[in-house]
């Protein structure tokens, strides 16, 4: 993290930010409730074909578990090649006591 910000630079490269300006504004995701269905929108690198985005769900926050979350919407490539994507969580929210809270985040890893 060269520029101090608490971002690696594979962070920069894959969801679009800018390494060695620290303070420049980084794009969140941003996770939401669709028709019962978590949606987490984030950025990405649209032509980088050695990154994976990977969605990760948890009740606690603790234990996290990859999901096959498939692109629902897509925007079309800026300037530099950033796309902004939402994926849809398969699996529904329930309204049951034992399933009332589920959290959702992106990680981007290099393809093996």
């Amino acid at each position: 993290d060269p520029d101090g910000d608490g971002y690696p630079n594979f962070h920069h490269y894959a969801f679009g930010s800018i390494p060695g300006a620290a303070g420049a504004p980084t794009l969140q995701p941003l996770v939401a409730i669709n028709e019962n269905f978590l949606e987490i929108t984030h950025p990405q690198r649209a032509a980088a074909l050695d990154l994976e985005f990977i969605i990760e769900t948890s009740a606690d926050l603790k234990t996290w578990e990859a999901v096959d979350a498939p692109i629902i919407r897509s925007s079309a490539a800026d300037l530099n090649s950033m796309v902004t994507v939402t994926r849809r969580d398969p699996r529904a929210i329930s309204t049951a006591q034992s399933d009332a809270r589920r959290f959702a985040r992106v990680r981007a890893v290099k393809k093996q």
